[in-house]
């Protein structure tokens, strides 16, 4: 059990002079725990006192992790290995943000796929293409923050951008985002 590696990473771990809650408790927690898994194993009545204690560990060990947070707060140089030390993994960081705009070649030649991030549930989007980035002809309206734009011609260097249009009014135009077709 990972529960019982945090709390032998934790034991007498200067970093942690006095955790909330107590070592001690939690310990009791599993050590109940235990013992209901296994009077569950032989008598069916009593999973609701096993349920019973695994909700109650659960909010202990939520409150542990915000200790040890607050912890590694207070020492942001050392947070790292802080948190380590405490037997917890540090949560990496997701990286993959949709872009705001994106216009890329589809699946056959002379079409491409636009995209943005969604406004709001209930947004309407309109879209524009040029060949000069200077005149502008509509594409049809959608309701979802994608379309796919058929019918162009190969080699030839498309621009594009977007309005939205929400409760709070339509917006200004997007930036303009080219692309040349295959």
């Amino acid at each position: 059990m990972q529960t019982n590696a945090i709390l032998a990473a934790m034991t007498s771990n200067t970093n942690f002079p006095s955790p909330t809650p107590p070592l001690a408790t939690i310990q009791s927690t599993i050590d109940s725990l235990e013992t209901e898994e296994t009077a569950v194993l032989n008598a069916h009545p009593r999973v609701a006192q096993r349920d019973v204690l695994v909700a109650q560990l659960l909010s202990q060990l939520h409150l542990l992790k915000a200790y040890v947070q607050q912890v590694a707060d207070a020492d942001p140089a050392n947070a790292p290995s802080i948190i380590v030390g405490a037997g917890m993994a540090i949560k990496k960081p997701t990286s993959y943000s949709k872009p705001d705009f994106e216009v890329v070649q589809g699946q056959n030649s002379g079409t491409v796929e636009l995209s943005i991030r969604s406004v709001s549930k209930r947004a309407a989007y309109y879209w524009q293409q040029s060949l000069d980035s200077e005149t502008w002809s509509e594409l049809p309206e959608t309701l979802q923050a994608k379309t796919t734009v058929t019918g162009l011609k190969p080699g030839a260097t498309y621009y594009f951008r977007y309005a939205t249009l929400t409760k709070n009014g339509k917006s200004d135009w997007s930036r303009i985002v080219s692309i040349i077709v295959v």
